[in-house]
C-alpha cells in the first residue's frame, strides 16, 4: 500500500460525504495531445496499453497506484503564526477554506492546496477502483458520484421552484445556475477547473478513481 497526496477544489471538499469517484489527467499527457487517435488494448495491476492509429504502442503506469492504495487529501488552508519558540500561536494551529475560513491575525499564512502540507490533512480516501476511459463516456449515474446533487435551485421568472442539478456544494439559489442533467452540471464544473487544457469538448482520456473515505 502507498500514500500519496491528492488535491480537491473547495466545492468538492464540502462533497465528500457524497462524492465517492474523482476523475484526474496527470500520467496521461502524451496521449491527451491527441485523444482520438488512441485507443485502450488492455491493462493489468495498474499498467495500461494503449494503441495509437499509426500502429504504435504505449505504455502508462497509472500515477495513482491500484485499487487498496491510499491519498492524503490536499486543500487550501491557513497556517497559524508561531512564537519565538516555535509554538503555534492559535489552537488550532490550521483552519481550512472550504469551511468558510479566511485570512486573519492569527492565520496569517495562507496555502493553496497544491502546498498543503501533509500534518495539515484532515482526509484520507482508500482507492477501491481505478481504470482509464474517455470524459465524455461518463454515466449520469457516475456523475452523481462524482458529486452531482439534484435539489430546488429558487424561483425562476414566474415564480416557480425550478429544479436542477450542480457539482457545487452548497447548492446555488439562483436556478440560471442549474441544469438539466447531472452529467451537464459535471461537464460545467469540469470546465471552470480544466478548460484552458482539457475541456470537455476535447474529451480527454482520465483516471476515474472510485475511493471511500477511511
Amino acid at each position: 500500500m502507498k500514500y500519496s497526496p491528492l488535491p480537491f477544489s473547495g466545492p468538492m471538499i464540502r462533497a465528500l460525504d457524497h462524492k465517492t469517484v474523482t476523475r484526474r489527467t496527470r500520467g496521461l499527457q502524451e496521449i491527451n495531445k491527441n485523444p482520438d487517435a488512441w485507443s485502450l488494448i488492455g491493462s493489468e495491476k495498474g499498467i495500461y496499453h494503449s494503441r495509437h492509429t499509426d500502429g504504435s504502442e504505449k505504455t502508462i503506469k497509472c500515477p495513482f497506484g491500484v485499487p487498496g492504495d491510499r491519498f492524503w487529501v490536499k486543500e487550501s488552508c491557513y497556517i497559524c503564526g508561531s512564537d519565538s519558540d516555535g509554538a503555534p500561536l492559535s489552537e488550532p494551529p490550521v483552519v481550512y477554506a472550504a469551511d468558510g475560513a479566511t485570512i486573519s491575525d492569527d492565520y496569517p499564512y495562507s496555502r493553496p492546496s497544491i502546498f498543503m502540507p501533509r500534518w495539515a490533512s484532515r482526509f484520507t480516501l482508500e482507492a477501491t477502483g481505478i481504470r482509464v476511459e474517455r470524459l465524455q463516456d461518463i454515466t449520469a449515474e457516475d456523475a452523481i458520484r462524482e458529486g452531482a446533487r439534484f435539489v430546488n435551485c429558487g424561483k425562476n421568472r414566474w415564480g416557480n421552484l425550478n429544479p436542477g442539478w450542480s457539482m457545487h456544494d452548497p447548492h446555488p439559489k439562483d436556478y440560471r445556475k442549474c441544469l438539466d442533467s447531472a452529467r451537464l452540471a459535471f461537464a460545467n464544473y469540469w470546465n471552470l477547473l480544466n478548460e484552458k487544457k482539457y475541456p470537455w469538448s476535447l474529451n480527454p482520456w482520465v483516471w476515474p478513481i472510485e475511493f471511500k473515505k477511511i
